[in-house]
């Protein structure tokens, strides 16, 4: 039958952190544009469809877990700050010291998302104009983990199916 529950999403319990080991840095952004706060891509299909010209496919794999993260910044934002001192940090450096981690977790949901090498390739377009505008900043991850859970609870079908294909659901949401 499977879950047919009642879910909840609450935008405000997306937290989105970046980790800078060596430094000892950590800051959760804040200050999301109204109406998007984060959006994750990978770079690349798992699986690329091939097809020769005598219609025999096969598929390929790529081992690619890059992946682009655009934060949606609003203009007032001091999470702009942090942005363009760790950008400007890892200009002057040239060396990777830049690199840093990052987090996107639903803590009203199962979504989870980390990177332990990301870097911002360039600052975002700034706009200025009569209404507040948005700092949709770009960051360049490798070695993505992806996993798109749902928010709500999941019956007794559902984990057994996640379970059978190795997965498991925190009892809390069971």
């Amino acid at each position: 039958m499977g879950s047919s529950r009642l879910a909840t999403y609450a935008a405000d319990e997306v937290t989105i952190t970046i980790i800078h080991k060596k430094l000892g840095l950590s800051h959760t952004l804040s200050g999301f544009s109204t109406d998007s706060k984060v959006t994750i891509e990978r770079a690349t299909d798992t699986w690329e469809h091939q097809t020769g010209v005598d219609d025999t496919t096969t598929r390929v794999y790529s081992a690619n877990r890059s992946s682009k993260i655009t934060l949606h910044l609003s203009q007032g934002s001091s999470s702009n700050d942090v942005l363009t001192a760790l950008h400007e940090y890892d200009v002057r450096r040239k060396d990777s010291s830049g690199i840093f981690a990052i987090q996107v977790k639903d803590n009203s949901g199962r979504t989870t998302f980390f990177s332990p090498e990301a870097y911002i390739g360039v600052p975002p377009t700034a706009t200025f104009n009569q209404s507040l505008t948005n700092r949709d900043w770009v960051i360049q991850c490798t070695r993505g983990s992806t996993y798109l859970g749902g928010n709500g609870p999941v019956d007794a079908e559902d984990v057994a199916v996640m379970q059978t294909l190795g997965f498991a659901i925190d009892p809390k949401w069971i």
